[in-house]
């Protein structure tokens, strides 16, 4: 959970110095600063909506109209070629 948070982190912070330089940018082009809020810089370590499963990391939480299950993402592909040679 903690790689999957230093991982998170790593992007959110790359994002979070992107967004400075541009409206960095704009504020130079502009010859003022910009009006509304500067972007919050994210914060390291798990979240408290991070959630894994140690047991099985293919099941996840999934929304359901009752709250929330534990379920598989199933996804099924079906081979054309094979069905066109009867």
């Amino acid at each position: 959970m903690e790689r999957r948070a230093a991982e998170r982190y790593a992007q959110e912070q790359a994002d979070y110095v992107a967004k400075l330089k541009e409206r960095e940018k704009k504020e130079q082009q502009r010859g003022r600063k910009l009006g509304g809020k500067a972007p919050k810089a994210p914060e390291p370590g798990p979240q408290a909506k991070d959630q894994a499963n140690f047991t099985d990391g293919d099941l996840a939480l999934m929304p359901t109209a009752s709250g929330f299950e534990q379920a598989y993402n199933a996804q099924a592909s079906v081979d054309i070629a094979k069905d066109r040679s009867r």
